[in-house]
């Protein structure tokens, strides 16, 4: 088994066209993302997703 893992941090609603702050070419950055998930997937390497949320709901990051 390969020894390879993936971390994806913060890929959140956010950042996307229409979130609260939204960042530059997201849409294009979520392609490259999947095609990388995709990869690691096919070779069974270990895939991490981190999502900040705030538990109290008062901040940007509030639970989907």
């Amino acid at each position: 088994m390969p020894k390879v893992a993936l971390v994806l941090i913060d890929i959140q609603k956010e950042y996307f066209p229409g979130g609260k702050c939204p960042l530059v070419d997201m849409d294009e950055v979520a392609n490259n993302v999947c095609c990388i998930l995709e990869g690691v997937r096919s070779i069974g390497g270990l895939i991490v997703h981190v999502r900040h949320e705030d538990p109290n709901l008062s901040s940007l990051f509030q639970l989907a």
